[in-house]
């Protein structure tokens, strides 16, 4: 017996039908919904709210992107790269250390020639559609937490794209990356998805948080610090045999590639800083520091035992609040501890925060704010 279609399926593929329709009449910029539709069709556990509040977003930005209100370009490394040789694994194969950042939008590349528009208005339709999967990825997690507050996560959705386009669109595939393995990470939590596949998203997350190397750094260290926490929602002795296996198999891309391009773009921003200990130093001015005189070098020192106190307290607190009380939104804290500490050498690694903070601030409000 078929299973029958949800009120949610029936008018995703409505407004499919209606896209599609308003595409070929030269509204070319509407084709950032077909990968959120597209979704929907193929999930039950969309609602209604999801699908109308998501599609409107599209709506919206599709419109922004035909008045040329809003444009994410391709990264300037990329486009670099890409005007030099558009066969993006010719630079993966080179070993460039930007090939990973053209590797990222080169969708976008491929959906302007595909639909025969300017390569930076592909890759903002490109972009946009990752938006629109970001607000469906909190919306999602909002459910799976039992959220009500969804006024809470529509101005959120609209904070992440302000964001986005102040940052010139790249914050939009960090947020994209971490929004997906939060998500994925409490699906996981509720026993709804394999470890196969969470450790599939934790790399294809890790991928996306590749346009800088404090995104990546903090998504890899999230990567490894979250083993025990997976390890311990395994309730069978052959899943955590699974869980070992898949563990041993993925050391190998992470040894082999991520590990090396880390390093690489580590020394990169160092140098690029001055180099040695004072380009570090100079790191730090490039994020919180740049709020402090870290010329002085007894300011910094000073900064440097606080800072170590903090660490030393913040750690305790979080192994006796969060770790031993076994707390539900262990992923989402760990996220937010994580990026904070990152936010000291990079404003926009801090920002990576952003997504899992406003899921928990959301969660807050919900106890004693009931809105529908």
């Amino acid at each position: 017996m078929r299973a029958r279609m949800t009120y949610s399926q029936v008018i995703s593929i409505f407004l499919l039908i209606l896209f599609i329709v308003i595409s070929a009449v030269g509204m070319t910029e509407i084709i950032v919904l077909w990968p959120l539709l597209l979704v929907f069709i193929n999930s039950k556990e969309v609602s209604y709210i999801e699908t109308v509040y998501c599609s409107l977003v599209g709506c919206i930005l599709a419109g922004l992107i035909a008045l040329r209100l809003i444009e994410f370009p391709m990264f300037p490394q990329a486009a670099v790269l890409y005007a030099s040789n558009e066969d993006v694994f010719y630079w993966i194969e080179m070993g460039h250390v930007h090939a990973i950042r053209l590797l990222i939008v080169y969708p976008g590349a491929l959906l302007s020639k595909l639909l025969g528009i300017e390569l930076n208005l592909g890759v903002t339709i490109y972009s946009a559609s990752l938006l629109i999967l970001i607000m469906y990825f909190m919306m999602r997690m909002m459910n799976i937490n039992k959220l009500e507050n969804r006024i809470s996560a529509i101005m959120s959705g609209f904070l992440v794209l302000a964001l986005s386009y102040f940052m010139n669109g790249r914050l939009i595939f960090v947020f994209f990356g971490i929004s997906l393995l939060a998500l994925y990470e409490l699906k996981f939590r509720e026993d709804k998805v394999s470890i196969f596949m969470m450790q599939m998203v934790t790399i294809i997350s890790i991928i996306f948080t590749m346009v800088s190397s404090g995104t990546m750094f903090i998504a890899f260290v999230y990567a490894v610090m979250i083993i025990p926490y997976r390890w311990k929602k395994l309730s069978t002795f052959n899943k955590k045999r699974l869980f070992i296996v898949i563990l041993l198999v993925s050391a190998i891309p992470i040894i082999a590639i991520f590990v090396p391009y880390l390093i690489k773009m580590t020394e990169r921003n160092i140098i690029f800083y001055g180099g040695g200990f004072q380009g570090i130093i100079n790191m730090v001015n490039h994020g919180l520091g740049r709020i402090v005189n870290t010329n002085n070098t007894l300011l910094v020192l000073s900064l440097f035992i606080s800072g170590a106190i903090v660490v030393v307290t913040n750690v305790y607190l979080f192994k006796r609040k969060i770790i031993r009380r076994d707390h539900p939104n262990l992923p989402l804290f760990l996220l937010v501890n994580l990026s904070a500490y990152g936010s000291i050498f990079g404003l926009s690694t801090g920002l990576t925060a952003l997504i899992p903070l406003l899921v928990l601030m959301i969660e807050k409000m919900n106890k004693t704010i009931k809105l529908v």
